[in-house]
């Protein structure tokens, strides 16, 4: 999956930090990949100027799937740690085979 995030909430994403937030109009993109790494749906969410966020779902080709407050997006994000966001993917830790 390759995550794309809007310019103006680009520096914001990538310090995300559990009770941190994107500012409205952010929209934060996850283009899926295929086990045979050929493009699949595309899901997307925007920061609206109330606060919540709108989801949008499409398949590779652009044809929508589904747009709004659609529950099966709210229902994932909301265990999210921050905004409901999950954040970037942070550099791996030691391993426990390094461990002696």
């Amino acid at each position: 999956m390759e995550v794309r995030v809007s310019p103006g909430a680009l520096d914001l994403y990538r310090g995300l930090v559990a009770g941190g937030s994107l500012p409205p109009g952010s929209t934060v993109a996850a283009f899926h990949k295929t086990p045979n790494g050929a493009p699949g749906s595309i899901y997307a969410m925007t920061r609206l100027p109330t606060g919540s966020w709108e989801f949008v779902a499409t398949e590779p080709d652009g044809t929508l799937l589904g747009r709004g407050p659609l529950a099966a997006c709210a229902s994932c994000h909301d265990d999210a740690p921050a905004d409901p966001l999950f954040g970037p993917p942070r550099a791996p830790g030691p391993s426990n085979s390094a461990r002696n």
